[in-house]
């Protein structure tokens, strides 16, 4: 039921990307460069609910789990780097059912943030609405990091 879920989802999404003002890799928003040097991941998962949306602010406010890892090794590193050249396409709406904030600092210490809804569809890029297309990093996410994995999985 949720794999029919999440291909209407997306193919919905597809649909409504369609119409946007623009797309591109998520890096073409994010300037990283091609070295990681930390992430910090926070989580308010799905089974929780909220009596308001919940925004940037708010997620950062209520979240339930964090993680943050410094100084990431090398294959890491250029992961997170290849992760980031998954495709976004920017949209007018806003969206306010934040689940996961992702925030990148490159070696060079430029800073990234995005923020995913539940599903990983849309979201933000640096203050930018956005939905993405094959979102990986999200995957990543509750494959690397127990934690998530077993708060998301619940």
């Amino acid at each position: 039921m949720k794999q029919i879920i999440e291909k209407a989802l997306t193919v919905l999404l597809m649909i409504y990307a369609g119409s946007a003002a623009a797309e591109g890799k998520v890096n073409d928003l994010c300037h990283i460069g091609n070295r990681v040097d930390k992430l910090e991941i926070t989580n308010y998962p799905q089974g929780y609910t909220s009596p308001v949306s919940i925004d940037e602010g708010r997620l950062n406010e209520i979240y339930k789990y964090k993680v943050e890892i410094t100084d990431l090794d090398d294959k890491e590193s250029k992961k997170i780097v290849e992760l980031l050249q998954m495709d976004y396409a920017e949209q007018e709406e806003n969206v306010t059912n934040l689940r996961w904030r992702v925030n990148i600092t490159s070696y060079q210490n430029k800073k990234c943030d995005i923020y995913f809804d539940g599903f990983g569809l849309c979201g933000k890029i640096n203050g930018e609405n956005v939905c993405f297309r094959h979102n990986e990093m999200i995957r990543w996410i509750e494959s690397h990091i127990s934690v998530f994995l077993h708060s998301v999985n619940e």
